[in-house]
């Protein structure tokens, strides 16, 4: 099907079906001016219609060469840009794997983050191993530090909180001590690239923190490749993930950044920190994992 719509698009037959599209806000001056585009190289991802937040992602040319940019209109849209912005400027001194950040632009209604376009190939189902070393070298050198004092604990408190049985789990996370480091926040498949090179890249770095909790980000992976790739119910969803945790090079990782072999009591705070900020709905999982 994919391979019939490209041939298809290469004929021009999609105009045939999309005569036109149309944006009807009125022309946006941007501070400072973006650099100058190649006539007919830019196209626009627009995003969906019931986001919260309306965006879209263009793609473009310019005389250093391609780039891509993440568009964000009205005030919560310029709020999520220079969260990532901060990110990004954060993080990139850190890690190779984090993108540059070519500029952050504003205008009256909408607001523009400039990044290069990255290639690379797609991580493939089920591919995860890959990550630990990426994930280890996102762990920093510093002593270990009390859970309550993570930027990720507030979120954790408000989803377990509100969920029955929630109580006991957070008496269980009390206490503890982990290594802070980078944490993503939306670390996925689709998120990451592998270079030519080998490295990996990832992308979208709006909830991303310096200090972060760790394996938090691993747990995520796992799940949400489960829960939204594969559609399994929330407890295979949580055989999957505590499976996934079970390996090796996977528990000498988080037993170095303090959690032992307590694997319940990180998928109930990983679960927990995306439910509590309100990034995404998952509470059945959630009460899953804590029952």
């Amino acid at each position: 099907m994919v391979a019939g719509i490209a041939a298809a698009s290469s004929l021009g037959l999609h105009r045939l079906l999309f005569q036109s599209v149309r944006y009807f806000g009125g022309q946006v001056t941007l501070d400072p001016p973006l650099p100058r585009i190649h006539p007919g190289t830019c196209g626009f991802l627009f995003g969906s219609p019931d986001h919260e937040i309306q965006r879209a992602i263009a793609c473009y040319e310019t005389p250093d060469g391609w780039e891509v940019a993440k568009v964000a209109f009205g005030d919560a849209g310029a709020r999520m840009l220079d969260r990532e912005a901060d990110a990004l400027r954060e993080i990139g001194p850190m890690t190779t794997a984090a993108p540059p950040l070519l500029g952050l632009h504003r205008g009256e209604d909408a607001t523009v983050l400039r990044m290069p376009y990255l290639s690379g190939d797609k991580i493939r189902p089920g591919e995860s191993w890959d990550m630990v070393g990426m994930l280890k070298s996102w762990v920093s050198n510093q002593a270990s530090k009390s859970i309550e004092s993570f930027p990720e604990w507030p979120a954790i408190i408000r989803a377990l909180e509100t969920t029955p049985e929630g109580g006991s789990a957070l008496k269980r996370l009390t206490g503890k001590t982990l290594i802070p480091g980078i944490r993503h926040g939306d670390f996925t498949r689709w998120n990451v690239l592998r270079k030519p090179t080998g490295e990996m890249v990832v992308i979208d770095w709006e909830w991303g923190q310096t200090q972060g909790m760790p394996g938090i980000d691993l747990v995520h992976y796992l799940a949400q490749d489960a829960r939204l790739v594969r559609r399994l119910p929330p407890q295979q969803v949580l055989e999957e993930t505590r499976h996934g945790l079970m390996d090796p090079d996977v528990m000498a990782y988080l037993n170095d950044c303090g959690w032992g072999d307590d694997l319940d009591a990180l998928i109930v705070a990983a679960i927990a920190y995306p439910v509590g900020a309100n990034h995404q709905k998952n509470a059945e999982v959630l009460r899953e994992a804590i029952g």
